[in-house]
């Protein structure tokens, strides 16, 4: 009895084929003569069987090697992988070097020693051994240049110098494993900024702290007085036409004060006033005031109207009634006599 094969909706149909003639070569190895393979058949198994390759090769999963060599990331932060997945680790791996040289070195030492106490028993009688041995041949140390050596070393860490602490430079050489550190010597160029500042007056000095923003060193400069005073006028007293005046300024800093003398103004001239008018027989008076102070500066007279004074009229009047009166009295005389002659 054939199985039937639940997958034959799978098979092309050269399997198919195939399962038949297998079938028949079961019961009747004649009948498979009748039957023959074409070109086509055969060309169909090869695809088929290069497709089921190609599945199952990109089903299997991938393993990608992956070197130590350092990767340009173009900006973006890379970790070196080696093929396990695990994390390159530089300073692991110079560790891990530097441990197989110092087991190398001690295989050596005592691959010597063994020599040494080989050699010390050989000197012996050959009957006391009867067996020979065999010295296992010491590993050799990998010699390196003094250029390669020179040319291994690299920097490994950096700590700045400061203006007032020295700063260190640690190389490691990659071959050797060993280290050497550089000193940096400290710059002595501090970093000042102004911390605190007092304004020098027009009599005290002052003074401006700079402190180092980097190590806290600081020092202070002094600013000279200024001797420039700001002075206020703080006083005055005016002058007159006759009297001197003061002035006084006070500094309103220090309180400090000078007073200058203000000359007197002297009298000036107003205008002239007539205090008495001239009449037909008096004079008048015109005086001059100052302007400031109404001190009277100057007087004149002002003649009177009439062009002859009192006293001349006086006397022409006396005059006058003497000679009225004289011939007066020489009329009357005159007619006495004229009337005694008669």
């Amino acid at each position: 009895m054939v199985r039937k094969n639940n997958m034959n909706y799978f098979h092309p149909p050269i399997i198919k084929k195939i399962s038949f003639i297998v079938n028949l070569k079961r019961k009747d190895e004649k009948k498979m003569k009748n039957i023959e393979l074409t070109k086509k058949d055969v060309l169909s198994f090869l695809v088929t069987i290069v497709l089921l390759g190609i599945i199952v090769f990109s089903i299997l999963p991938k393993h990608k090697s992956i070197s130590h060599e350092n990767v340009k990331c173009d900006g973006i932060e890379c970790i070196d992988i080696n093929s396990h997945g695990v994390p390159y680790d530089e300073a692991a791996v110079e560790a891990e070097r530097a441990r197989l040289l110092a087991e190398q070195n001690a295989e050596t030492n005592n691959a010597i020693q063994n020599t040494a106490s080989n050699s010390t028993q050989s000197t012996q009688p050959a009957s006391t051994s009867s067996t020979t041995q065999t010295t296992k041949p010491a590993p050799k140390t990998p010699t390196y240049t003094e250029a390669e050596i020179e040319a291994a070393w690299s920097e490994a860490s950096r700590t700045e110098a400061t203006c007032a602490i020295d700063g260190k430079i640690t190389y490691k050489n990659s071959l050797t494993g060993k280290t050497k550190t550089e000193t940096i010597p400290a710059t002595g160029e501090h970093t000042y900024k102004e911390t605190n500042k007092v304004e020098a007056t027009c009599t005290e000095e002052g003074s401006v702290t700079h402190t180092c923003t980097v190590c806290g060193d600081s020092y202070t400069e002094t600013i000279p007085a200024t001797n420039e005073h700001s002075y206020k006028e703080a006083n005055r007293v005016e002058a007159t036409c006759t009297k001197e005046g003061t002035v006084t300024h006070t500094c309103t800093i220090c309180g400090d004060s000078y007073t200058e003398t203000i000359p007197a103004t002297g009298h000036k001239e107003g205008k002239a006033e007539i205090s008495t008018k001239a009449g037909f027989f008096h004079e008048g008076t015109q005086v001059i005031k100052c302007s400031t102070c109404g001190e009277m500066l100057s007087t004149k007279v002002i003649p009177q109207t009439f062009p002859i004074s009192f006293k001349g009229l006086a006397l022409i009047v006396g005059i006058i009634v003497a000679l009225a009166t004289f011939i007066v009295a020489g009329r009357n005389h005159v007619r006495k006599v004229n009337h005694a002659n008669l």
